[in-house]
């Protein structure tokens, strides 16, 4: 048998792998760029020199005999193995050349994969890039017939191989949309269940794909239940379908968000919560060449960036007004010109690319005192249209004239540095405050039980760090089913300052034994510790010590009144958002939160001590 090997060249190999997989001699021939003669004397020489008939031809071709069926397996892998051993003698360590086969889902490569592409092109222009976008199983078979590089899809992702390498990326957030044509269906701006959508045609990917599992999954496997139904090839097809109005899609939102933000389609909102669909990558470590290498690793890379941006609040200071004069009070906010301030749609437009691009979903407003800004509603109305998490910070002297807001927002921070009525407003240094604000929050509480309350309390030197003061803000957060957050004054130079490591034996004398040893270990230490209290959770937040610990915590972005965003409170460098928000420009916009994430996030900012 070896003499009948030493006389099989590659071009043989060539041709009965292009013969058997095209099912035709001349597209074969159309595949190696060869004439049709040349592959069936190839065939032909094969034939005689393993003595036995490989192709049977029939009416629409050629098919494989039993015997070459057995050989294909091992033809195929040979001749892959082959190539593969070439490309990696002929670009290993040269990214000048080569190139990245790359399996994707359409609607990945929008929002992931093609800034990657772009960017790569950029420093390797050399590279050539072959994206291929089939079925999940499809384009695993291909990678593990070397015909693909790696693959970039949700999960699952199934293989019989045990060499195949499945790392985490980005998880996503999905959605039911629809064309306007379906207006009736949020014009009562109420979620609908599952059930009331099955009344709808629904729009339906082929089965063996990522999207059509995650559905299926969703579903309980009741898919009979939404009659009719259309099944569709690829993402685009559905899209199309969808924008004429003949049935509602499922889609992860990043890959739709641009048609939503334009009114081109509209999200059905949905009471069961759905689940997010985890993307990876995909690849045999073994098989990879320098290209594709290089490309996971900047696969990898943004994805780290994705996740880490996707975890931070946006922090808006509205305005620098308040109602108080509290002469502890840091003053975050930055006076500015009337002018140069943003408006609504400036905040909406903002919002829209952080949560498209980088998938922020919560926003934080403060200010000075946000219940004074005269837009407020239309703000938080315009966030909440993408899905925003809204959360209000307010000293809580307006809240009674603007108890709508307890129904548009998801959670309600209220300034409370004092239970005494005196020791208040000497605080506020203004007239009757104290009993306006503790009304206003009992008749929150009451018209809406279920919202979030948390009272923040400064923690002031001989105001309100002894025993009596703790024990009732920690009994009126109870009684009132709120947290509590205890938070260090800021500069730790204010002659207010005094140190959280004062409140352990306050805490230990009120006799809560529910604390855990864990936390008992670690709460008078650095950052943010909870103690669970009875019917609230204390938080006690150190700001001078562990500040890297902080801003773990933290994770906000500190978007100021005129567009200029910094990540803590702990430096002056701020990056100015305020033009490419202008002037609508989306790229530049995310380019310069990814620059702040880059040049600011990579180190933490708050170990910049402040002077």
């Amino acid at each position: 048998m070896m003499e009948e090997l030493n006389n099989i060249d590659l071009n043989l190999c060539k041709s009965f792998v292009a013969v058997a997989k095209s099912g035709s001699i001349s597209k074969a021939a159309e595949m190696l760029y060869v004439s049709q003669p040349a592959v069936s004397r190839n065939i032909k020489i094969l034939e005689d020199r393993l003595e036995c008939k490989l192709f049977n031809r029939t009416a629409k071709g050629v098919e494989l005999t039993a015997d070459a069926q057995k050989l294909m397996y091992y033809m195929e892998n040979a001749y892959n193995t082959i190539k593969t051993g070439f490309k990696v003698l002929n670009d290993s360590n040269d990214l000048l050349k080569g190139e990245v086969r790359i399996g994707v889902p359409t609607h990945i490569c929008i929002f992931l994969v093609s800034d990657i592409i772009e960017a790569f092109n950029k420093n390797y222009p050399g590279i050539k890039f072959s994206i291929v976008n089939r079925s999940t199983t499809e384009m695993v078979d291909m990678l593990e017939k070397r015909e693909l590089d790696l693959i970039i899809d949700s999960y699952p992702i199934e293989s019989s191989r045990e060499d195949i390498v499945v790392d985490d990326l980005i998880e996503v957030d999905n959605c039911f949309v629809a064309s306007n044509k379906y207006a009736k269906l949020i014009s009562n701006s109420k979620a609908i269940s599952i059930n009331e959508l099955s009344q709808y045609p629904l729009l339906l990917q082929q089965a063996k794909t990522s999207t059509r599992k995650a559905l299926d999954n969703i579903l309980g496997g009741s898919l009979e239940i939404f009659e009719p139904n259309i099944e569709v090839a690829t993402t685009e097809v559905m899209l199309d379908l969808v924008k004429k109005g003949l049935g509602i899609g499922y889609f992860a939102k990043m890959s739709v968000m641009d048609k939503l933000q334009s009114g081109e389609l509209i999200e059905i909102p949905i009471k069961e919560e759905l689940p997010k669909t985890k993307i990876g990558i995909v690849y045999i470590k073994e098989f990879l060449t320098s290209a594709p290498k290089k490309f996971v690793e900047i696969v990898k890379e943004k994805a780290n960036m994705l996740n880490s941006l996707k975890q931070k609040t946006i922090r808006l200071i509205l305005l620098q007004d308040c109602v108080y004069n509290c002469e502890f009070c840091h003053k975050e906010g930055i006076k500015t010109k009337k002018e140069s301030l943003m408006t609504p749609d400036d905040i909406e437009y903002m919002y829209s690319v952080l949560n498209n691009r980088y998938g922020i979903k919560t926003v934080q407003l403060t200010g000075g005192e946000p219940l004074l800004k005269e837009n407020l509603k239309e703000i938080i109305t315009n966030l909440k249209k993408h899905g925003a998490n809204i959360k209000v910070t307010t000293n809580g002297y307006l809240l009674e004239d603007n108890m709508w807001i307890g129904e548009m927002v998801d959670k309600l921070n209220i300034s409370l540095h004092s239970f005494d009525k005196n020791k208040y407003q000497s605080i506020s240094t203004v007239e009757n405050s104290y009993e306006k604000v503790i009304s206003a929050v009992k008749k929150m509480r009451f018209k809406y039980p279920t919202l979030k309350i948390s009272i923040n309390t400064t923690l002031l030197r001989g105001i309100n760090d002894n025993y009596n003061s703790i024990q009732e803000l920690v009994g009126f957060a109870s009684s009132i089913k709120a947290d509590l957050k205890i938070i260090e004054v800021y500069p730790k130079n204010s002659k207010y300052y005094t140190s959280i490591y004062k409140i352990e034996p306050l805490i230990k004398q009120m006799g809560y034994k529910n604390i855990k040893d864990s936390f008992r270990k670690k709460l008078f230490s650095n950052g943010i510790h909870n103690i669970f209290l009875q019917r609230c959770t204390c938080s006690i937040i150190s700001e001078q010590n562990d500040k890297t610990e902080l801003c773990r915590e933290h994770n906000d972005l500190y978007i100021s009144q005129d567009g200029k965003v910094n990540l803590c409170r702990a430096t002056n460098d701020t990056i100015d958002l305020y033009y490419s928000i202008k002037e609508r420009d989306d790229n530049e916009l995310a380019s310069k939160i990814k620059k702040v994430y880059e040049e600011m996030g990579g180190r933490c900012i708050c170990q910049v001590e402040q002077k």
